[in-house]
């Protein structure tokens, strides 16, 4: 099989295609987060940058499961923004911090959690669809990443910007 994927135009590319190319964290300070609806969607974007991206031509998250990217369809980002919530009342308890404590309340709203989620596509997490899949010559299987060129199983990588997962193991 991997003989014939590659007489069909996988494998052909030699330069590797990975996350690290790309700009995947908020330009922001930590310490910098304002009490409003940007700054909850700069901390939810840092805290979330590993884990999700927004794919703005399909205006949906996509979400890595350890093997793959995969549309974030069961509400993560939601619950990722309780997260942020949930640290930040934290914080402001254990830094005697009222205002701190009293917006991070508010900001367990539904209103105040989607304008979160929306503002925190606009500040890191955006993505185009033409990123996935760039690596022609690694396929995605169950048990690892092989690349075509060499024959060398490699563990998974987010990095690899996957979408698919082929059946053979």
């Amino acid at each position: 099989p991997a003989r014939e994927l590659s007489q069909q135009g996988f494998g052909e590319g030699q330069a590797v295609a990975t996350l690290e190319s790309f700009n995947l964290e908020p330009e922001v300070e930590v310490e910098t987060y304002s009490l409003d609806d940007v700054g909850n969607g700069m901390r939810l974007a840092r805290q979330a940058a590993d884990t999700f991206r927004y794919v703005w031509e399909e205006k949906r998250f996509y979400r890595w499961n350890g093997t793959v990217w995969q549309h974030d369809f069961d509400g993560g980002m939601t619950r990722e923004m309780i997260k942020v919530t949930d640290s930040m009342a934290e914080a402001g308890r254990v830094n005697d911090d009222e205002k701190l404590r009293k917006w991070a309340k508010a900001s367990r709203s539904a209103t105040k959690i989607t304008a979160g989620v929306n503002m925190a596509k606009h500040l890191g997490l955006s993505h185009s669809a033409t990123e996935w899949n760039p690596n022609r010559h690694l396929l995605n299987v169950r048990n690892g990443v092989l690349d075509l060129l060499t024959g060398e199983l490699q563990p998974h990588d987010r990095s690899f910007l996957m979408t698919q997962t082929f059946g053979a193991a």
